[in-house]
């Protein structure tokens, strides 16, 4: 999602933009619906005008909701019917804003983009040396509004105080980095500079009711954002979340309530968060996750217990209906996977990126139990614990990388001690020998299975702790006896994504790849390739049902399905969300199933039919 907008006329309705157009929702954003009429092109026309439809800005008139802009990558849109029905006003892309006040009254930067030679290319909208212009028909025709930058410079965006429409702030960057924020008071007739210094602004929110306080949203170097306040126009700064308890991971500050301008909302890694006193104190809100989610487990004795590793903000832990995190001892580091130990409650390990950690209450404190640091050179550029699985009472493998290169690592003792079984290539035994010349020589394939890190690569069979398998680059491999001998377990050249081993049968194997999901029922010695939507479907997660062993689950890029029948036929699930790339799986015995997103963030709960009554 790239553009949000919340009408004028109530909460409840919503629209969002991005890549697949305009999706409205009616009851604050638990349904949606698309409303592309006359936005986005027949496929035909998509080949010809690339990009067309991908929606980046969206804009409703606060005394008109129906009245509505959307700026894509080539054109921009009216709509005069609340998104129902849209039309092409402007050739190239125009970030427009509106005067709240005047319906036809219309700023946007004196430049139009463009698809020319495989490459965007800025135009002027109309001939004059002035960066910002001001139409006052809706946009029939524009005329110079005052700001003249010098030479290099790009006005990226405009916003109008809702309050007093003469206040006017301007975003200009140069290259794609920001170079200076402007500031109006005389409804762009001249302009001055303000103190804010970033390296990129996304947001800019005015006070409607105090036109000399405003918030911004920036980025910094390092790729971190923060959210600053002005009380004087722009001229001074400082941050928001001063309270070390609520700072928060790229934070995103939601629209201003024009009413209760003094309460502010901000969307994060460690949740939503409400201010009531202008950014002096915060508070979470909510019971949901709202960053970008690696991976999730369920508690198999406690179904209402689940735990969720973030892509930043650590490990967070559902208990009654609510989200928490529960990272004492472990920090708000990523975390890439997690695994809860089916033996003993309150056992979780987590695969983070300064190592593997282990919880013995729950999640209450977390302590270290694989350092890579303690094994290789700290300075090296990256290292860290990207898998985990529990494979028996005592048993656990994880998968630690270091630059690149990753390695396989197993305990017998609950994660006391480790030891290492493979470094970077599992050996497969003799392999396959192929002859080109008629016997006078020959060439060995598939002697080792080089290890990766896409997905989660690693799994154990419950039936049989000591089966595992680990996906690799040029296939999988399995092994029998613990991590003692390997052999090739097929799907050469497939980029594995995810692995799922049958709940009773360990040779019973799901692997979703880049090309679809394959089912093995004879430890990997020969695959079938699923049908339906997931013949060729780019899998991201394969989950199976702890009890009924023919139900498995499978996550694509912006869908999920389950099958009653191990994997021949599908049912999809309607998540009436907005599209977003699904990558983590865990079902519960009662049928309930976590579904976690990484490229949208969140994790939803979905429900099949009615369980198979137990025999």
């Amino acid at each position: 999602m790239d553009a949000l907008a919340i009408t004028p006329s109530g909460p409840r309705v919503l629209y969002a933009g991005g890549s697949a157009g305009v999706f409205t929702s009616a009851d604050g954003g638990k349904t949606w619906h698309a409303a592309n009429n006359g936005l986005v092109p027949d496929p035909f026309e998509r080949k010809i005008r690339r990009y067309e439809g991908w929606i980046f800005s969206l804009t409703v008139h606060p005394l008109d909701p129906d009245l509505m802009y959307a700026g894509g990558v080539t054109s921009s849109w009216r709509s005069t019917d609340g998104g129902d029905h849209w039309t092409r006003f402007q050739s190239g892309r125009l970030d427009i804003a509106v005067d709240p006040q005047d319906p036809r009254a219309l700023y946007a930067p004196n430049q139009q983009w463009r698809y020319r030679d495989q490459q965007l290319v800025a135009t002027p909208v109309v001939p004059t040396e002035d960066s910002v212009v001001k139409s006052t028909d809706g946009g029939l025709s524009w005329s110079p509004s005052g700001l003249q930058l010098p030479g290099g410079l790009h006005v990226d965006r405009i916003v109008v105080n809702s309050g007093d429409p003469r206040v006017l702030f301007a975003t200009t960057s140069r290259d794609w980095v920001f170079e200076a924020m402007y500031r109006s008071t005389d409804g762009g007739a001249t302009w001055r500079t303000t103190g804010l210094k970033s390296t990129w602004v996304s947001t800019v929110s005015p006070d409607p009711r105090d036109p000399d306080t405003v918030y911004v949203e920036t980025w910094a170097k390092n790729d971190d954002s923060q959210i600053l306040k002005s009380t004087d126009g722009g001229d001074t700064w400082w941050p928001l979340f001063r309270q070390a308890d609520m700072r928060a991971h790229e934070p995103g500050l939601l629209p201003l309530d024009p009413a209760q301008p003094s309460t502010l909302y901000v969307g994060s890694d460690a949740g939503l968060l409400k201010s009531t006193d202008a950014g002096a104190t915060w508070h979470r809100l909510g019971s949901g996750v709202a960053s970008p989610v690696n991976s999730i487990a369920v508690d198999p004795r406690h179904p209402g217990i689940a735990y969720a590793g973030l892509n930043q903000g650590g490990v967070v832990k559902k208990v009654r209906g609510r989200w928490h995190p529960i990272n004492h001892g472990l920090g708000e580091t990523g975390v890439e996977d997690v695994a809860v130990d089916p033996y003993r409650s309150g056992v979780v390990y987590a695969a983070a990126h300064t190592g593997l950690f282990k919880t013995t209450d729950g999640g209450q404190n977390w302590r270290r139990v694989l350092d890579p640091r303690r094994h290789w050179d700290p300075a090296s550029r990256r290292f860290g614990a990207d898998a985990v699985t529990v494979a028996g009472p005592t048993t656990v493998y994880a998968t630690i990388s270091r630059g690149g290169r990753w390695f396989l690592w197993k305990s017998v003792d609950r994660g006391a001690s480790w030891r290492r079984l493979a470094r970077h290539t599992l050996s497969t035994g003799e392999g396959l020998w192929k002859n080109v010349d008629r016997g006078a020589s020959s060439r060995r394939l598939g002697r080792n299975t080089l290890l990766t890190g896409d997905g989660h690569p690693l799994a154990a069979g419950a039936a049989d702790p000591e089966t595992v398998y680990v996906a690799g680059r040029s296939g999988l491999a399995m092994s029998t006896d613990g991590g003692a001998t390997w052999h090739d377990a097929g799907l050469a050249g497939s980029r594995i994504t995810a692995i799922a081993v049958h709940p009773q049968l360990a040779d019973t194997v799901y692997a979703g790849t880049a090309a679809g999901l394959f089912t093995s029922t004879n430890a990997g010695q020969t695959w079938q390739r699923a049908g339906d939507g997931l013949a060729q479907a780019h899998v991201t997660a394969v989950a199976t049902d702890p009890e009924q062993g023919g139900r498995v689950y499978a996550a694509t890029m912006n869908q999920v399905l389950w099958s009653d029948d191990s994997g021949e036929t599908w049912n999809r699930f309607d998540t009436r969300l907005p599209p977003r790339t699904f990558n983590a799986l865990a079902a519960t015995r009662t049928g309930m199933i976590y579904v976690g997103s990484f490229n949208g963030g969140g994790i939803v709960q979905l429900r099949t039919s009615a369980r198979t009554p137990r025999p």
